[in-house]
């Protein structure tokens, strides 16, 4: 998360106080970004399957569109443009993921991992749900 909403590696803050509100603001953008996903996804595709740094790039101009021109758009105008955007958004799809050929165990314990004993995988969909706030 911070990697893609952030620039550097680091936090910016100097106090303990501002470095807590950077870190809530970051998680707050994170879920925000999380439920843009969820609509954008629509229920037709998984949501992961929406990119979240294409979610992100088309996500911060509409964000500068509203900001400047919120006295100068309509409201039919601003519907418009985030139907156009979430149609946008279901195009930027990442490709489906194909399924893990090795489970995530090693074979030789190099620390507190489990033993590999015997290969196995789920078929299992997977539920994700998106709590609102």
């Amino acid at each position: 998360m911070k990697h893609y909403l952030r620039t550097s590696e680091v936090l910016q803050s100097h106090t303990l106080e501002t470095a807590a509100q950077e870190i809530a603001a970051l998680m707050l953008a994170a879920a925000l970004l999380a439920q843009e996903r969820d609509r954008a996804a629509d229920g037709k595709v998984p949501v992961l399957r929406v990119s979240f740094i294409k979610l992100l790039e088309l996500m911060q101009p509409l964000w500068l569109v509203f900001a400047l021109g919120d006295d100068l758009l309509e409201d039919w105008q601003k519907q418009q443009l985030t139907e156009r955007f979430y149609a946008q958004a279901r195009r930027c799809l990442t490709p489906k993921r194909r399924r893990r050929s090795c489970p995530q165990a090693v074979r030789q314990p190099v620390s507190s991992w489990s033993r590999l004993l015997k290969s196995t995988s789920s078929q299992e969909p997977v539920t994700i749900a998106v709590i609102p706030p």
